[in-house]
């Protein structure tokens, strides 16, 4: 998590293991941009998300899309393909006796080429932004099939994470000295990936987001669980329902507060909607908090100084007010009450 300007719901762990660490709202330190998501979202369904496998939190996130989805149904689409790689393989090699890195690039290539599973092109599409798709419609696309082959490959115990760079999902495998990236985004370009160098170039990604955690980093289960409800909200986008997008956004950034696209959507909105003060501050922090991650925003907006003369105005127009009224009933000033000056918001303190 960036230090100085972080806000993530969830304590960042380390690998994409079993269960998320639990954290309780108030342990959460920085006051700032998480309080005003967790406004924009149901507060006990983040909490009841803690503690939770992938699978789980699937279920939960996106069983008011798909109700036939259950837990069931996604152990089964796991092991459908865990037993058929399993039989291909040892009908050639023996799966279990490869190297790390050739049974991953084996799982790649069946995923994309030999499993059934639809690879769609079209990112207009809005279906195949979930992952429920791939497990009741066997459909999915770039942002998708990688979610699919970390929840097999974590059923034959090889451990990978999911990694983000402008707009690409690919996965990497880390374990001692051992580390590679692994592509599975289409039939011409799945298997062994290319380094992170060429990653960096081919995508035009900026040295600061690298250095800064937005690209090209690992995702642990917390944050991957982010990208379920960033994918839901791009579900949404294309079937243009905007009355959810800032909800899911703020969920998604709860999770992964170096999620971009979320916090650059969220940002949008707000610039588009009617003007509050807390709208106006939500937008400049966020503007802050992207800029600290390598973006280059202005502050378009309202700053925390005009904010602050903005409702010194609105008092001493009240007490005005006042005293005209009662100017009018021959009554003294005296009479008129003491409204308290205004300070800085208490959002506005770093």
């Amino acid at each position: 998590m960036l230090a100085a300007n972080g806000f993530s719901f969830i304590k960042s762990t380390t690998d994409f293991s079993d269960k998320a660490k639990t954290v309780k709202i108030e342990d959460v330190e920085n006051f700032n941009i998480r309080d005003h998501l967790l406004k924009l979202c149901d507060k006990g369904f983040v909490e009841n998300l803690n503690g939770k496998s992938l699978n789980e939190a699937i279920v939960l996130i996106y069983k008011d899309i798909d109700l036939e989805l259950t837990i069931e149904k996604v152990n089964e689409f796991i092991n459908h393909h865990y037993n058929k790689i399993g039989m291909i393989e040892r009908e050639s090699l023996n799966f279990y006796n490869m190297g790390t890195k050739m049974a991953l690039d084996s799982m790649a290539r069946y995923l994309s080429e030999d499993s059934g599973i639809v690879f769609e092109t079209d990112v207009s599409k809005p279906e195949p932004y979930l992952i429920s798709s791939a497990i009741l419609k066997n459909t999915v696309n770039y942002t998708t099939m990688p979610i699919v082959f970390a929840m097999i490959a974590k059923k034959f115990n090889i451990p990978v994470s999911l990694v983000n760079i402008e707009g690409h999902v690919f996965l990497r495998h880390e374990s001692g000295l051992e580390r590679f990236n692994v592509e599975c985004s289409g039939p011409q370009s799945s298997g062994i990936g290319g380094t992170d160098e060429q990653y960096i170039v081919n995508y035009k990604a900026a040295r600061v987001t690298v250095k800064n955690g937005v690209n090209m980093r690992s995702l642990n289960l917390a944050e991957s669980i982010g990208m379920l409800f960033n994918n839901k909200m791009q579900y949404y986008y294309k079937k243009k329902l905007y009355r959810e997008i800032d909800k899911l956004c703020a969920y998604a950034l709860l999770f992964n507060d170096r999620d971009y696209f979320a916090i650059r959507t969220i940002m949008g909105n707000l610039r588009n909607s009617k003007k509050t003060q807390e709208k106006e501050y939500l937008y400049n922090s966020l503007v802050d908090h992207l800029n600290s991650m390598g973006g280059h925003f202005n502050k378009e907006q309202l700053t925390a100084a005009q904010i602050k003369q903005r409702r010194q105005i609105e008092i001493d127009k009240k007490a005005d007010k006042i005293r005209s009224e009662q100017k009018r009933k021959g009554q003294s000033n005296d009479l008129v009450p003491k409204l308290p000056s205004v300070s800085a918001p208490n959002t506005l303190k770093k």
